[in-house]
């Protein structure tokens, strides 16, 4: 059962058979946003309109390049899976083109379409999760995303509003994150690691247009949570500096294995 949505399913919402799971699960989760991850922030301006299509082209149509490449360098996925999903994704791209010319309606709507529409609101989705990333500690769960609570797009999503806790860790039950975070000593834990919170009703489409429309301030103003004591509650002017610290573009990793990443990394460059 479990291998029906990652196979069969997957296709009408707009996903390639097998990709799903190495591309999320093993890559997404094993490089967290860093280094050798295709689908990483890191090398972006993340308040930039122009940078955010560089991004979209990458994850949805450079991927399919880069990919297989990375999984094998790294052995996050057995060569043997790696050759099943490569066969599979030429296969349904070679099916989906046949079917173009001699069945273009219902091909369209039950497949061209669904991947039209993943092909943006994916990357879009993923930007905006990981669209606050701290340079100093880019790695650190706490600080390379952010949780929204109390916003009833949670109730659609299997709660991927607390999506630090979905990287910490990702094995967690959907229904137990958000006790998990009200716990005392996990809120603690967030705000001593410098983790933010919004609160209200906002998705991470909203984060992420609101800061590509430059409305980070009223971002800030309406939906900013912090779950520190009162007393150290930063001013909006000092949480805006923050947050313009953590969507600036920066390089951590040289991989000339891939073509989208170039240059010396930031420790290359401070030696």
């Amino acid at each position: 059962m479990n291998a029906l949505p990652i196979w069969a399913l997957c296709p009408f919402f707009g996903i390639i058979p097998g990709l799903y799971k190495i591309h999320h699960c093993y890559m997404h989760h094993s490089a967290n946003n860093t280094g050798d991850d295709l689908s990483s922030t890191e090398s972006f301006k993340r308040d930039s309109v122009w940078s955010f299509f560089q991004y979209m082209f990458r994850f949805t149509i450079l991927t399919h390049v880069e990919a297989f490449g990375c999984w094998t360098k790294n052995n996050w996925v057995p060569p043997s899976m790696v050759l099943k999903v490569a066969g599979t994704d030429l296969s349904y791209i070679a099916f989906v083109t046949y079917m173009m010319i001699h069945h273009p309606a219902p091909t369209f709507y039950l497949h061209l379409g669904p991947w039209l529409f993943a092909g943006v609101a994916l990357p879009i989705g993923n930007f905006s999760q990981h669209i606050f990333v701290d340079p100093a500690k880019h790695d650190c769960n706490y600080r390379l995303t952010y949780n929204i609570m109390n916003s009833c797009v949670n109730m659609q999503t299997f709660n991927d509003g607390y999506h630090v806790i979905h990287h910490y860790n990702s094995r967690l039950h959907w229904s137990e994150l958000p006790s998990h975070f009200m716990e005392k000593k996990n809120l603690q834990k967030h705000y001593e690691m410098g983790a933010f919170t919004f609160n209200g009703n906002i998705s991470f489409f909203d984060v992420g247009i609101m800061v590509l429309s430059g409305n980070l301030r009223r971002l800030i103003e309406k939906y900013y949570c912090h779950i520190g004591p009162d007393n150290e509650t930063p001013t909006v002017d000092e949480v805006v500096e923050e947050c313009e610290r953590r969507l600036q573009r920066f390089d951590d990793h040289v991989n000339s294995t891939f073509f989208w990443r170039t240059g010396a990394s930031s420790k290359q460059k401070a030696a």
